[in-house]
């Protein structure tokens, strides 16, 4: 049980509005530790690691990396072998992994993935920033990665919003409500996050762009 699920349940149905004001407050602790992280991949990363909620994009960030174009089905957990990631005349070898479903059942296995100089990608559906079970699932997650990164050494994160392309906003609005919903005084800069369309070719190539290009070549 979160702070948010001990929050909600004891408050009355009628104060309720009341609790999700304070929701950016309880998820904004979290994120100004996790927002201490390096933001890019560096030189010592050695491993990338996909999380986040349900139905973010986890699978599908992780098919268009390998250069996978199947359709997607919901992940419970599967294998990723070792793959080269190329990008220009670059590349590098990401080491192997799993590729997690959003189920908070899985906050068990984050342990075994984020290792010493590993960098994380957090997924979040950026349309369903309104609803109850996506913010909580949003912190049980958060709370379980900020308690691995504090044993671990030099390991980054990112925030990625997906379904961009289901919005009908810019980038900048799209920022300042997240800004609003996930972040206390405004804890989540732009440069800690990313916004995009897994379906478009040149959004995805941003991920591999920053892989490739801040990872010491050890292929």
């Amino acid at each position: 049980m979160t702070i948010l699920d001990i929050v909600i349940n004891t408050i009355p149905n009628q104060q309720e509005a009341w609790v999700w004001f304070i929701i950016p407050i309880i998820i904004g602790v979290i994120i100004a530790i996790l927002v201490s992280s390096n933001p890019l991949p560096d030189k010592e990363t050695r491993s990338v690691v996909i999380l986040g909620t349900k139905g973010a994009g986890k699978t599908s960030l992780w098919n268009a990396l390998r250069g996978i174009k199947e359709a997607t089905t919901p992940t419970y957990q599967e294998k990723i072998s070792q793959f080269e990631l190329k990008f220009k005349d670059k590349t590098v070898s990401i080491e192997e992994t799993n590729d997690l479903g959003g189920s908070d059942s899985l906050l068990s296995a984050y342990e075994g993935l984020i290792k010493d100089h590993s960098f994380t990608y957090f997924l979040f559906n950026i349309n369903r920033l309104d609803e109850k079970e996506e913010i909580n699932s949003i912190v049980k997650q958060l709370s379980e990665i900020k308690k691995i990164i504090k044993k671990r050494d030099s390991v980054g994160l990112k925030f990625v919003g997906t379904h961009c392309d289901e919005c009908n906003a810019d980038k900048n609005t799209l920022f300042k409500k997240i800004q609003k919903k996930l972040s206390f005084r405004k804890i989540l800069k732009e440069e800690n996050i990313h916004l995009l369309n897994l379906q478009d070719p040149k959004d995805v190539e941003i991920i591999i762009n920053e892989i490739v290009n801040n990872i010491t070549d050890y292929a």
